[in-house]
């Protein structure tokens, strides 16, 4: 921090070590291998750090695919990552104009229960990628897992 910053009143900074999120991603692919996707959650402008910065790190050290709440930031992402997956967390309401994003920007859509599935297959045009959120004990959103295996064969339909 410089004299300046020091002067105006601002004691904390935080400094991003792009390298060190890019370390760590190839230390996880190690550990799990090839086959197993990973999805790096990008929310809240990649927890502050920088959405764009964070997820040209991210995409350049392994990982699969990017996650993340806002659709505003789903859409932003798209217009600078042509081709990369993007799961858009669970939380969003599932109408018409929430599904025309989804296709016209070509990510992908987090269902939590049937209802929002049907929602979604309502509006779409076309065929559109899920994912579908189980709850496995977190308490939180997602189709109950007792209620997954029937609800997962609904869905595909």
């Amino acid at each position: 921090m410089n004299d300046s910053a020091r002067a105006q009143g601002r004691p904390n900074y935080l400094e991003i070590d792009l390298d060190a999120i890019a370390h760590n991603v190839t230390r996880v692919r190690t550990m799990i291998g090839p086959d197993v996707k990973i999805f790096a959650s990008v929310k809240a402008n990649a927890y502050g750090f920088g959405l764009i910065e964070v997820a040209d790190v991210l995409m350049g050290a392994g990982v699969d695919a990017l996650a993340m709440v806002d659709l505003r930031d789903a859409v932003r992402l798209r217009q600078h990552r042509r081709g990369t997956p993007l799961l858009v967390y669970g939380g969003n309401l599932v109408n018409k104009a929430t599904v025309e994003l989804i296709q016209q920007y070509d990510l992908i859509l987090t269902v939590d229960d049937l209802d929002s599935a049907q929602a979604c297959a309502r509006h779409a045009t076309r065929r559109v990628a899920i994912f579908a959120e189980v709850d496995v004990g977190s308490e939180r959103l997602g189709i109950p897992a007792s209620q997954a295996g029937d609800a997962l064969r609904e869905i595909r339909l």
